[in-house]
């Protein structure tokens, strides 16, 4: 049975008027298909809401899909499969800083895990030292550079200051050759030079001050043991000794 949209009234099948409010049958029903075809606005509410999460739910897949992609395309380059595992040789022992050779190896089978893929099947483990050989050798030469040049009076690390941040860094030496004292400079260009020094003391300080030179350069070997470079102006740097 049909209902009046207008008051609820129940109807029999071809009432063309309602009983109750004169309502005609007609409008009735051409209301009740307006209402089931036009949603209400609850309705279109929640349509807006699951068409804007719709659309949200897209984005987020697809920069996940992005974010996976590029993972894959960059990852291998910065990283290498790790493998299981394996059984490597391990040498242990002492490797001269010289010649090279080593002595005293400990060849052992371990259980290791190569991080990367591709490792070689042993790892070495050598601390630096000087072997007998070249430290006789060393020793020799020292002695024919003593009797060539003097005795060596000290070695002493020349690095750059902040103001000169591009001079070359090297090495400074004194030797003392019956009296007479001379500064040996070598750098690490393989530039290389020679100053005549003579020994000084001037208001209780003893100083290696250099000959002929207009701006006054001297040198003291400082009670720490560095070496300290002077003008006219003052103290230019200090050195730290080089053993």
């Amino acid at each position: 049975m049909a209902k009046c949209v207008n008051c609820g009234t129940e109807m029999t099948e071809g009432t063309k008027f309602c009983p109750s409010c004169g309502k005609p049958v007609e409008e009735t029903q051409k209301s009740q298909q307006n209402n089931q075809q036009e949603p209400t606005d609850k309705q279109k509410e929640k349509m807006k809401k699951a068409k804007k999460g719709y659309t949200l739910g897209c984005l987020f897949v697809i920069g996940l899909i992005v974010l996976v992609v590029v993972i894959a395309l960059i990852v291998p380059k910065f990283a290498k499969h790790p493998t299981d595992m394996v059984e490597v040789m391990e040498i242990t022992g002492a490797k001269c800083i010289g010649c090279g050779k080593i002595f005293n190896a400990d060849t052992t089978q371990v259980m290791k895990q190569r991080m990367y893929a591709g490792v070689e099947d042993y790892i070495s483990t050598y601390h630096d030292t000087v072997c007998a050989e070249c430290k006789e050798k060393k020793a020799k030469l020292e002695a024919e550079e003593a009797k060539e040049l003097g005795s060596l009076v000290g070695k002493w690390r020349y690095d750059p200051l902040p103001a000169t941040p591009n001079a070359p860094r090297g090495v400074y030496s004194i030797r003392n050759k019956n009296g007479s004292f001379k500064l040996f400079t070598n750098y690490d260009d393989g530039s290389s030079g020679i100053k005549d020094l003579l020994e000084k003391t001037v208001k209780g300080q003893k100083r290696l001050i250099v000959k002929n030179n207009d701006f006054g350069e001297y040198y003291v070997i400082e009670s720490d043991g560095k070496l300290g470079e002077y003008d006219n102006e003052g103290l230019i740097t200090k050195m730290n000794q080089k053993k």
